[in-house]
C-alpha cells in the first residue's frame, strides 16, 4: 500500500483533489484541502494540518502544489515528493517554480491533467523512486544584510 499526502496549502486546488479521490487498490491518500469545495469521497483529508512537517515522514510520497514555502521546506527533508502547479490560481508563479524543480532535477513534476490520464500506481511508484538532485540551501541572513546595507 502506497500511502500518500496531497497538500494543496492554504488556497483552493480541487482539481487536484477530485482527480485523486478515486478507489485504487494500492493507494491510500490522506488530503490537506484548505477551502475548497469538492467533497472528499474515498478518503481521509483535513481543511489544515497542525505542524505539517511533523508528518512529512508518516508517508511514503507527498503530493504538493507548487507553493514555495511547501517545495522548500520539502527539498530539505528526505520524503519522496511530486509537484502539481496549481493552475487554478489567477496568477501563474506556480508553473515556474515547478519547471525549476524538473530542470533541476530536484522532484518529479506534472499536470493534473496527466494525473487523470495515467496509471496512478506505476506513476507515484516513479515518483517515489526518482533520485533527486541534493538540495542545497544557501544560508541568508536578513539581518546582515540590512546592517551592512544601512
Amino acid at each position: 500500500m502506497i500511502n500518500v499526502l496531497v497538500i494543496v496549502g492554504t488556497t483552493t486546488f480541487d482539481s487536484l483533489i477530485k482527480v485523486l479521490d478515486r478507489i485504487e487498490d494500492n493507494i491510500s491518500y490522506k488530503f490537506q484541502v484548505s477551502n475548497g469545495s469538492y467533497n472528499v469521497k474515498y478518503h481521509s483529508y483535513q481543511h489544515f494540518i497542525e505542524n505539517i512537517e511533523e508528518v512529512y515522514s508518516d508517508f511514503d510520497l507527498i503530493i504538493t502544489h507548487a507553493g514555495a514555502g511547501t517545495v522548500y521546506k520539502l527539498l530539505e527533508g528526505l520524503t519522496p515528493f511530486l509537484v502539481v502547479p496549481n493552475t487554478e490560481r489567477s496568477d501563474k508563479h506556480q508553473l515556474e517554480l515547478a519547471q525549476f524543480v524538473r530542470d533541476n532535477s530536484l522532484a518529479k513534476t506534472c499536470t493534473v491533467e496527466e494525473l487523470s490520464t495515467t496509471n496512478l500506481e506505476s506513476f507515484l511508484l516513479s515518483a517515489i523512486q526518482f533520485k533527486r538532485k541534493t538540495y542545497l540551501k544557501d544560508k541568508f541572513s536578513l539581518k546582515e544584510h540590512i546592517i551592512f546595507n544601512w
